[in-house]
């Protein structure tokens, strides 16, 4: 069960944020999820094709044996003697343009220039949350990481670097997409939001009375 929910992972991350993102009105999970669904897929392939252009070397090099631990659907069948390429898998580029993503929302939220009049409690605290997000991401990716080369076996050396940098490079741009989009939401989980000042913030609840 464990290990279906590992071979799962990234999509589970898609509903995840497609679903948090839907019915919270939070674009920046939104556009996240979309580039899950687009982005990385076709980059994954284009980078796919092009290790198939280097013949033997590159099957030698950028290939793993197939098996449905490997596949990025739970129980994915192959043939017997198949291989697939790993330039990065298509799993392992899921996750690198996920935690791309989110560690970009992180050191914005942390960067960020604080307005003058800020309480500097508050500051802090936005700082001191991003740096944990920042932290728990990158522990995160690499447990993931090592799991699929170490245990699984199914990733190559190169395809782990390579992936790294291409996949890396498109989640943070892809969060600058989000950025753009819409400044406030581009903070997916909220950090600003949860220590605005009030007068940042929507007005307060008032009461009417009636009185003669």
């Amino acid at each position: 069960m464990l290990e279906r929910s590992f071979v799962a992972l990234p999509i589970l991350l898609f509903g995840w944020a497609l679903f948090v993102g839907s019915t919270t009105g939070n674009i920046g999970l939104i556009v996240l999820a979309l580039g899950q669904a687009t982005v990385t897929p076709l980059a994954t392939w284009i980078l796919h094709t092009i290790g198939g252009f280097f013949g033997d070397w590159g099957l030698a090099n950028f290939t793993v044996p197939a098996s449905s631990t490997c596949s990025i659907l739970p129980g994915g069948f192959t043939q017997p003697g198949e291989r697939m390429f790993a330039i990065p898998s298509y799993w392992l580029a899921q996750i690198y343009f996920f935690f791309g993503f989110l560690i970009s929302n992180a050191n914005y939220v942390l960067n960020m220039p604080s307005a003058p009049n800020a309480e500097a409690e508050k500051v802090e605290r936005r700082k001191s949350q991003a740096q944990l997000v920042q932290v728990m991401a990158w522990v995160f990716l690499i447990l993931f990481v090592a799991v699929r080369v170490v245990v699984m076996q199914c990733e190559t050396i190169p395809g782990v670097i390579l992936g790294g940098i291409v996949f890396w490079w498109i989640g943070n741009g892809w969060y600058q997409l989000a950025k753009e989009c819409s400044a406030r939401d581009s903070d997916i989980f909220g950090i600003v939001q949860g220590i605005l000042p009030p007068a940042a913030s929507d007005p307060p609840p008032m009461a009417c009375v009636y009185t003669k």
